[in-house]
């Protein structure tokens, strides 16, 4: 994240560790990377940071670091992850880097399939674009 951000997000942890680990393996194993592929999942559905909260009004609210419009690829954890390993295994040829997601909502779409799911209104608040 620190490098594609280009230095704005240097502290998104999971993210720099799997990107150590890619670059440690492409610059000092490169047979090894010869026959690796790798696969990027995208957020977890379960993931806290896209449920929207209460406010001090009770009014539910999705507080993004982006646009309601800005997309983010969502895969549901518990299931499809294998799905995707083993279509990349038995169909790929080594060096895929593959985005595994079941859907690429905006984040309006997001917060609209949770009050639809949970029955409360919601919206999103854009902290930035």
């Amino acid at each position: 994240m620190n490098a594609a951000s280009g230095g704005k997000h240097p502290t998104s942890y999971h993210w720099e560790t799997k990107a150590v680990i890619i670059n440690y393996i492409v610059k000092e194993q490169p047979e090894l990377a010869k026959k690796t592929s790798f696969i990027y999942m995208g957020a977890y559905a379960t993931n806290a940071f896209l449920s929207p909260k209460p406010d001090a009004s009770g009014e539910y609210k999705a507080l993004m670091p982006c646009s309601g419009r800005a997309r983010m690829p969502i895969i549901d954890e518990t299931r499809s992850p294998g799905l995707f390993v083993r279509a990349l295994v038995e169909d790929e040829a080594a060096g895929v880097k593959l985005l595994a997601y079941d859907s690429y909502l905006t984040m309006e779409e997001v917060v609209e399939a949770w009050s639809k799911v949970t029955g409360k209104a919601a919206t999103v608040i854009a902290l930035s674009d």
